[in-house]
């Protein structure tokens, strides 16, 4: 009856904006050929 669904829906609509920010911004695919880099120098 508290209907969390529509309540999600609203965020939902702004997290596309945010995630695309933070996509190019975190670069997991850059940071997980680093990390693996390191790994393998060490």
């Amino acid at each position: 009856e508290e209907q969390p669904l529509p309540t999600a829906i609203s965020p939902t609509d702004e997290s596309p904006r945010y995630i695309t920010k933070s996509e190019p911004e975190m670069e997991p695919e850059e940071n997980d050929g680093d990390d693996e880099k390191s790994e393998g120098d060490s």
